[in-house]
């Protein structure tokens, strides 16, 4: 998840090169949410990595430190976690 890397950046020394493809991809995601600031490498499916190298990280914005911080208080398991009225909890139709 985004938010769990989001967390870790917050807390390393930076700038950080990411070299892993699933994390690139999560970087991607937090860089197009202007949570962080990143060089992201071409994403290239061909060959042995997805990516041509690795993104480096050089920091994370005050709207990444906010939510950041807001993810790091959650417990575990409760970021997938999205309470929805039941059907039975909607309005009937009738007025």
């Amino acid at each position: 998840m985004p938010m769990e890397l989001l967390v870790r950046l917050r807390e390393a020394h930076l700038p950080l090169n990411i070299e892993d493809g699933e994390d690139i991809q999560k970087c991607e995601v937090l860089f197009a949410a202007k949570l962080i600031e990143a060089a992201i490498p071409v994403f290239h499916p061909e060959g042995s990595s997805p990516y041509l190298g690795p993104a480096t990280v050089t920091s994370v914005t005050p709207s990444g430190l906010a939510a950041s911080e807001v993810r790091a208080r959650m417990p575990d398991g409760s970021a997938n976690f999205y309470p929805r009225r039941s059907p039975s909890t909607r309005s009937s139709g009738t007025r």
